[in-house]
């Protein structure tokens, strides 16, 4: 589900940039790429913007803190609850002109302050398995730029970072079945 959520967010960036912005040609793209090789060495296409996962977390959320109950035939199924995800995903401009760079950066942010909720309705091509994703901008400090891109082992490049909540890793993991109550025996030894 990490790859679909990433790619649906591609699809539908690199979409909107294609319609909205005069200066975006054919050659330039929306990637999902890592910024860096191996040995250091920027790994990015030019005229590019990156989408770039940087963490994965656990979302709690308060609707799921139990098992889920489904009815089947009358028996009633336990199931575990699906593992609800934040992405951390870093959209990084690398243009062989800064001013470009930032005029790119620039629409991802106005569009996802446009659309910070992402659905089919919106996104047609997004995977059948993924209900809606929400987008917050995290902003960071200069301390904290600079420990994500010492982190990644590289220079800076103009870039923003997003968390992405609401990508699900469903298991579809029964835990039991139970039988109905009716033909439970009451500890009496009476049927209900």
């Amino acid at each position: 589900m990490i790859y679909e959520t990433l790619e649906a967010v591609r699809l539908q960036l690199e979409k909107e940039l294609s319609l909205s912005t005069k200066n975006w040609s054919s050659s330039n793209k929306v990637c999902l790429a890592n910024l860096y090789n191996a040995d250091g060495s920027c790994s990015l296409q030019k005229n590019c913007i990156a989408i770039s996962l940087i963490n994965i977390e656990e979302t709690f959320d308060e609707q799921y803190n139990s098992l889920q109950r489904a009815s089947l035939n009358g028996y009633t199924e336990q199931l575990r609850p699906p593992l609800t995800l934040t992405l951390s995903v870093l959209f990084t401009a690398n243009f062989e002109h800064y001013d470009q760079a930032l005029k790119m950066l620039a629409f991802v942010m106005e569009y996802f302050q446009r659309v910070p909720m992402l659905n089919r309705q919106l996104a047609p091509d997004m995977s059948d398995n993924i209900d809606k994703l929400h987008f917050k901008l995290f902003s960071q400090n200069l301390e904290q730029a600079k420990d994500i891109w010492s982190f990644l082992g590289g220079r800076y490049l103009p870039s923003v970072l997003y968390n992405i909540r609401g990508t699900e890793v469903a298991a579809d993991q029964t835990i039991s079945i139970t039988t109905p109550q009716s033909e439970l025996p009451m500890p009496s030894g009476r049927r209900v």
